[in-house]
């Protein structure tokens, strides 16, 4: 399993294949099984560092077109494309999370709430 790392100054979260995890600034796990798709994703977005050796897959997932990524997620293959949330929405997303008593930061984005949501409601 890679090690990550969050290199961001506020909590980030990251999809294991156990669902939702937060990384404090400065946190590292090497425990986290995380799919190709979602391990590609943490390294491009900027907030954590990725050490270990990436898996065959993960660098086929890696080198896909936005197409493909798409077409894939359709089939299954890889996960969603992130979604963009409006104010209101992450708003509404906030309140929603805090009636299902989820512990809510300001600096989650509109995709944690969403996945803390979800998670919660499958639960």
């Amino acid at each position: 399993m890679p090690t990550v790392k969050n290199i961001a100054k506020g909590p980030r979260g990251l999809h294991a294949k156990s669902g939702l995890v937060m990384l404090e600034p400065g946190e590292t796990r090497t425990d986290l099984d995380i799919s190709p798709a979602e391990l590609a994703s943490a390294q491009e977005s900027g907030y954590f560092e990725i050490a270990g050796k990436l898996s065959t897959e993960a660098k086929k997932t890696a080198d896909l077109t936005e197409q493909e990524k798409l077409d894939a997620a359709k089939l299954g293959g890889v996960d969603e494309p992130t979604k963009s949330y409006t104010p209101e929405e992450i708003e509404n997303l906030r309140t929603t999370a805090r009636g299902l008593k989820i512990r809510v930061s300001q600096k989650m984005t509109g995709a944690e709430l969403d996945a803390a949501i979800k998670a919660k409601q499958a639960a």
